[in-house]
């Protein structure tokens, strides 16, 4: 797994938010891997979140984007670029279930927020699904 919690796209950091970037890390991946990036906001950057989207599915058979809640980011949210090198693995859903205890001690996770991060708002899917 690559996790790129990256600074925001622009100056140097520009670089990483494309398929140039996206085909380094893929290179970098074992069968099952996966990168995950950080995605900026779909309210301020949809433009920049529909090109990054666009270029790693021209190299992830896989790709999922998801909005969490981040109150102190600009418009209070972040997007995740989730991409995985083998097309049958996903992140959009849990992939195990945790035990009641554990989720009984969350304060801010939940299977149904999980879920719901990859459920996008209409004028964002309609945009990334072009």
């Amino acid at each position: 797994v690559v996790i790129c919690d990256t600074s925001d796209p622009e100056g140097p950091a520009n670089s990483l938010f494309g398929e140039a970037f996206y085909k380094m890390v893929l290179t970098a991946l074992k069968p099952q891997g996966m990168l995950v990036a950080q995605g900026e906001n779909v309210f301020l950057h949809l433009p920049l979140i529909s090109d990054c989207v666009s270029s790693a599915r021209t190299l992830f058979p896989r790709v999922d984007f998801g909005v969490i809640q981040i109150p102190t980011y600009p418009a209070g949210s972040i997007g995740m670029l989730c991409c995985s090198k083998d097309g049958s693995l996903s992140v959009a859903s849990p992939v195990r279930e945790l035990p009641q205890e554990v989720l009984d001690q969350l304060q801010c996770y939940s299977p149904d927020m999980h879920r719901a991060a990859f459920t996008l708002p209409p004028f964002v899917k309609r945009v990334l699904d072009k």
